[in-house]
């Protein structure tokens, strides 16, 4: 069964299926509100989450 041709602005692309990955996330944009524990329990659906390094209103969570 194919899904047919795709295009993105007027470029024929070859969309693949992501692979889960293991390290370091980048998320931004965070209320000050959310605590150390919110944001663990929300990012543990997807592994252990190891270390979290708020800088300002962005963090870097590391998940084994």
């Amino acid at each position: 069964m194919s899904a047919g041709d795709h295009v993105i602005n007027n470029k024929k692309v070859d969309p693949k299926k992501a692979k889960a990955r293991h390290g370091k996330i980048f998320v931004g944009g965070l209320s000050t509100e959310l605590s150390d524990d919110d944001i663990k329990n929300f990012f543990s659906q997807f592994g252990t989450v190891s270390i979290l390094a708020f800088l300002y209103i962005y963090i870097y969570i590391y998940i084994l």
